[in-house]
């Protein structure tokens, strides 16, 4: 049993997350791409990937230049360390993807991680061997103390325990469970953390976890560009309730707006790979049979009026299921989310609702 035991609460806002994850997720399996289009995709996203982490990493490139940096369009000295690194970001994903992973988390492939993020194919480096600070980069005064450098070994242990107990009983969602490794990688920073390495291996976790989890359609999302565009929400959601140092922290902050954050940064990429995956698969007509599947009773028996009708209102819906018109609008509040249904007019009695567009050509 380990001695890790991260403490958090898994609030309204999180379930709702959670949910909508678990959808994207159905969909993105279910929409199985020819093999070709699924690599053509992969690559797209890596690209836009690691042009984000470029952006992170305060190193602005245009996605040209990017495209250029990677395929070896230009010979790099040791001057050019923070290209390399980008480099080294596009090459750590490719080996996520196309190398086969245990099912079980290990140190040896988290280390592997920092070594092809950091430096391609260079061999492991060895953990820091000295105190390190986390300074904010935007206030530029120190943030936090990270784990004790003596300690960095058996911290790692106890967390990689704990994750796999997690993997083996199922006993959290996946994406909690990413959300901690991240919070953990970037508090523990194992090593130096020379122009935020900690941070750039951590926003590699969610392919690496999602593949050993058989999540492979992950790798058709870009995370990078959610942190990216929150990266001062993020910021502050990882230090909530922080009592400054890793030692002092340890199994007694409580990570839950933190895991709120990441949860909504889930959600949000996957519900757009989803939508776009689900673009792609038209061409192949089987969408219409993965869109049916994912349909409730309710939402079935709602299609045959729209079958009829452009618009349809709440009370039409409630006379056709059989239930009151506030139960009806309850139910609409829930398809507006899910994109079933687009509203149209702001009062309540005179409202009315389109089906949406990845479903109009069911009918």
């Amino acid at each position: 049993m380990s001695g890790f035991n991260p403490y958090f609460q898994e609030n309204d806002s999180i379930k709702s997350h959670l949910n909508l994850i678990d959808a994207s997720l159905n969909w993105l399996k279910e929409l199985h791409l020819p093999e070709t289009a699924a690599d053509e995709l992969f690559k797209k996203k890596a690209l836009l990937s690691t042009y984000y982490e470029a952006q992170l990493q305060n190193t602005p490139l245009s996605l040209n230049h990017i495209e250029y940096l990677i395929v070896g369009g230009v010979e790099l000295d040791e001057s050019h360390s923070q290209y390399k690194r980008i480099q080294a970001y596009h090459w750590c994903l490719e080996q996520i993807y196309y190398q086969p992973l245990n099912k079980l988390v290990t140190i040896e492939e988290l280390n592997k991680l920092h070594s092809w993020s950091q430096y391609a194919q260079q061999a492991t480096v060895s953990y820091r061997n000295g105190a390190s600070v986390i300074v904010n980069p935007l206030s530029k005064e120190l943030d936090y103390f990270p784990a004790e450098h003596s300690r960095i070994n058996s911290y790692l242990i106890d967390w990689v325990e704990w994750m796999n107990e997690q993997i083996i009983n199922q006993q959290l969602h996946p994406v909690i469970i990413m959300a901690i490794a991240h919070y953990q990688w970037v508090h523990i920073q194992p090593y130096f953390n020379d122009y935020g390495c900690a941070e750039s291996v951590a926003r590699l976790m969610p392919y690496y976890l999602f593949k050993k989890m058989g999540f492979n359609s992950a790798f058709y999302c870009c995370f990078n560009e959610y942190w990216h565009n929150h990266y001062q929400e993020s910021l502050k959601s990882l230090k909530i309730g922080s009592y400054g140092s890793y030692e002092l922290d340890l199994n007694q902050i409580n990570l839950t707006v933190w895991i709120e954050y990441y949860t909504q940064a889930m959600s949000s990429t996957l519900a757009l790979s989803s939508i776009e995956v689900l673009q792609l698969s038209k061409s192949t007509g089987q969408h219409k049979k993965v869109v049916l599947k994912a349909l409730d009773d309710k939402q079935r028996k709602v299609l045959s009026l729209f079958s009829k009708s452009r618009f349809v209102t709440t009370k039409e819906m409630a006379d056709l299921l059989c239930v009151h018109r506030r139960t009806a609008l309850n139910y609409c509040q829930e398809w507006l989310k899910q994109g079933f249904i687009i509203s149209h007019g702001e009062a309540l009695k005179s409202k009315k609702y389109e089906l949406g567009a990845n479903y109009q050509d069911l009918i």
